[in-house]
């Protein structure tokens, strides 16, 4: 039983790590809408979103790819984000991620706004369709 114990703990301490570093940053249930800000506009007294995501496909798509991007320890502060991304829940509740992407990224970047600190890279293939959503 004593060489038991120390097996258990392991398998207890190994799953709640995995647990934690691969739970989804946003909740897929009850996202009404994304609103996608340019960085300046979003400053602005009045800010209106160039662009206004309503159909749950174009809208899974920013999820999934918050959702999948990989999280670094790196801590990203030295540029201004590129576009302001408003996730907003049915309930009135508003997610805010700052996102740095242009045409020419291959991978974008976002960040939680009111959350941490930590940068999430998106893979390339999410980058992609990004790029296709916000330059169409």
């Amino acid at each position: 039983m004593k060489k038991f114990f120390p097996l258990l703990l392991a398998i207890a301490v190994g799953l709640s790590g995995y647990l934690y570093f691969n739970q989804k940053v946003l909740s897929t249930s009850g996202i009404e809408q994304v609103h996608i800000y340019t960085k300046d506009d979003y400053n602005s007294k009045k800010p209106y979103p160039f662009i206004k995501l309503e159909e749950q496909n174009l809208i899974d798509i920013v999820v999934s790819t918050i959702n999948s991007a990989e999280i670094t320890n790196r801590e990203m502060s030295a540029t201004s984000p590129n576009y302001v991304l408003d996730i907003i829940y049915s309930k009135n509740k508003k997610e805010t991620f700052l996102l740095w992407l242009n045409e020419d990224t291959t991978s974008a970047m976002y960040k939680n706004k009111n959350k941490d600190a930590l940068v999430h890279i998106a893979s390339k293939k999410d980058t992609g369709r990004l790029n296709t959503l916000i330059f169409r």
